[in-house]
């Protein structure tokens, strides 16, 4: 069958189309996958950060530089303030399942 060249450059177009509908979705993937990496980054150090300060209040408590009750409510409130921050973090996205945090 003889092509026209009127359906010769309609293929073209047509064919041009579906590949910048495919670039741009590829493109959107990209961006979704650097994304969650760059949430996941957040999330490991906000996680880290509340160890850490576990931690820190826990090893005051064992040197007896601060009661256990006092080393709690300390620590209690400074974990606060990293729950806010994480409840901020956690409003922008959507959440993690489990499975994606590894």
């Amino acid at each position: 069958m003889k092509m026209t060249l009127n359906r010769k450059l309609l293929s073209m177009i047509a064919l041009l189309w579906i590949g910048l509908v495919l670039i741009g979705a590829f493109g959107a993937w990209q961006a979704r996958s650097s994304m969650l990496a760059d949430r996941r980054e957040q999330l490991l150090t906000l996680v880290q950060q509340a160890e850490s300060l576990a931690g820190h209040y826990y090893r005051l408590a064992q040197k007896v530089a601060l009661s256990d009750v006092d080393a709690r409510r300390q620590a209690l409130a400074a974990l606060a303030d990293c729950a806010m921050a994480r409840t901020q973090l956690v409003a922008r996205f959507r959440p993690l399942r489990t499975e994606e945090l590894r």
